[in-house]
């Protein structure tokens, strides 16, 4: 038996006969237009949220520094590092210590890691 070579075919066809799997040019295409800019207003959206909560961090530790402060009567709050997360809801507080004026040394309390969150339930 002879080994017969497949007929040629078009270049916009694949071994099997049918189309070549889209590029990614021709995906994208497929997709509604209507989705096209919904995803991009979200991944836009995303992006500026991070890009300012990461701007917002410094000043939003001294706000919460010093209402921490005027809310304790004899102790002070140092708070090391702020990390805010928007979509999580969430806030980390790294390095806080708590120091009586009393006795400033040595420090009430070091809290390494003091995460607060909202868990949503039903």
């Amino acid at each position: 038996m002879r080994f017969r070579a497949p007929a040629c075919r078009g270049l916009d066809q694949g071994i099997d006969g049918r189309a070549p799997p889209a590029t990614d040019v021709r995906m994208w295409a497929r997709i509604p237009r209507r989705w096209r800019i919904v995803g991009i207003s979200l991944a836009g959206f995303l992006a500026l949220a991070y890009a300012l909560a990461s701007l917002v961090d410094e000043p939003l530790r001294g706000v919460v520094e010093r209402r921490m402060n005027a809310q304790l009567k004899g102790y002070r709050v140092r708070i090391g590092t702020l990390d805010l997360h928007p979509l999580g809801l969430g806030l980390d507080l790294e390095n806080v210590i708590v120091i009586q004026d009393a006795t400033p040394d040595p420090p009430l309390a070091r809290v390494p890691a003091l995460v607060l969150s909202v868990h949503w339930r039903r």
